[in-house]
């Protein structure tokens, strides 16, 4: 099944304890963070008020569809305009990063790895 795949399941699953506060997620991004997660590079905790994630719906999903654990912080609901339920966020092919932003994230997480950034992109693949 592709993780594409494993996202939509995923989204429709009932067991979910957060709500949603984005109407869609960037399946671009979701790739990158699963990779990385799946090498061991950690996140910042997610946000959250009143069980709603408010920052950092990549990330909860991605450590969802791995089944690793993201933290979370209190945060206030004021930035999210409409809560949802995970079922009707719309996975979209567009990537929301530009290629400058995935530089900066590759070269942060790299130094919080404590590697080179070369090191860092052939570990990731």
């Amino acid at each position: 099944m592709s993780l594409k795949d494993q996202l939509h399941k995923l989204l429709q699953e009932s067991d979910h304890q957060l709500m949603a506060s984005q109407p869609e997620v960037s399946m671009p991004i979701i790739e990158r963070m699963y990779k990385k997660m799946q090498k061991g590079v950690t996140f910042a905790d997610i946000r959250t008020a009143e069980n709603v994630v408010t920052n950092g719906h990549h990330r909860y999903l991605a450590a969802r569809l791995l089944g690793v654990y993201i933290g979370s912080q209190d945060s206030e609901l004021v930035a999210a305009k409409v809560v949802r339920t995970w079922d009707s966020v719309m996975i979209v092919d567009v990537d929301f990063d530009k290629p400058e932003e995935i530089d900066r994230h590759n070269a942060y997480d790299a130094k919080c790895m404590d590697m080179k950034l070369e090191q860092f992109l052939e570990l990731i693949g």
